[in-house]
């Protein structure tokens, strides 16, 4: 799978042995964009960003460490405007194989969200960044 922002992806799987090379093909697509998703709000504060709900309290916990804002590894949750089956998707592979897919990397695969918790997460970010909704950025402020 690939993750591109405004990309939908098809998912390959290729397991791979020691030593081993393979190639794989497949084709990414542009998702249409719609007018509301180009549009970009700045906001004060990160309770603008993440507005209170079930599953804020795990995303905060679990996932805001690398997917903090739009410079973090990841990028930001507020631009990533995906069906709630991507991010579940998502969250599945962060928690289960950790974002690089290597076992020997520090990975949030060390970290136990049951299933009906990520269903919770997906719920959340889907409500609060799915398609349809407007990025929000925090202000920058220069003194």
């Amino acid at each position: 799978m690939v993750y591109e922002p405004d990309y939908d992806s098809p998912t390959s799987p290729l397991q791979l042995g020691p030593g081993e090379n393979k190639t794989s093909n497949f084709m990414i697509k542009k998702r249409a964009v719609d007018d509301t998703n180009s549009k970009v709000q700045y906001v004060s504060s990160m309770d603008d960003i993440f507005p209170p709900g079930p599953g804020l309290d795990m995303l905060k916990e679990d996932c805001t460490g690398c997917h903090a804002g739009a410079g973090s590894i990841g990028g930001n949750f507020s631009g990533m405007h995906l069906s709630k089956e991507k991010f579940l998707t998502g969250i599945e592979r962060m928690t289960e194989t950790g974002p690089s897919n290597n076992a020997y990397a520090l990975a949030l695969s060390r970290t136990i969200i049951g299933k009906s918790d990520k269903n919770i997460l997906a719920d959340y970010l889907f409500k609060n960044f799915g398609p349809g909704t407007v990025e929000k950025r925090l202000r920058s402020i220069h003194l």
